[in-house]
């Protein structure tokens, strides 16, 4: 787990919430970050991004207060009050153009999250012991 914190910091960076890959160009180069290799088939490259993408939303929420709900056979929906968003189908839309980054930036302003960052934060080395 901590393999994948460290990989999401080095791969999203500073990058936050109210500024996902927005179309499939975007998401390729975000999955071309995460896997070594000039042969990584493109939609594979767009499939971990969407992921990490959506590991990113997760984090990001789960931190400020919001709560991860799921159903069976449905998608991961956060909720915190009467607010809702669900990570994947946001990642999806703007992947797809079917959300443009403006109208995701205006949800985020609205729902008060517009800043937060999807990389985890580093865990702080444990003090070394008295001797």
């Amino acid at each position: 787990m901590l393999e994948l914190a460290a990989a999401m910091r080095t791969v999203l960076g500073d990058r936050t919430i109210d500024d996902l890959p927005a179309g499939e160009d975007a998401l390729a180069a975000l999955g071309a970050a995460l896997l070594d290799g000039d042969d990584i088939p493109r939609e594979v490259q767009v499939a971990n991004a969407m992921n990490l993408a959506i590991a990113g939303i997760v984090n990001a929420l789960v931190h400020t207060g919001w709560e991860m709900h799921s159903e069976l056979g449905r998608p991961i929906h956060m909720v915190r009050g009467t607010d809702r968003v669900a990570p994947g189908t946001v990642v999806s839309e703007l992947a797809s153009g079917e959300m443009t980054p403006e109208a995701w930036r205006a949800t985020c302003d609205r729902l008060g999250i517009t800043g937060l960052r999807l990389a985890p934060e580093p865990t702080p080395e444990p003090a070394p012991a008295a001797a």
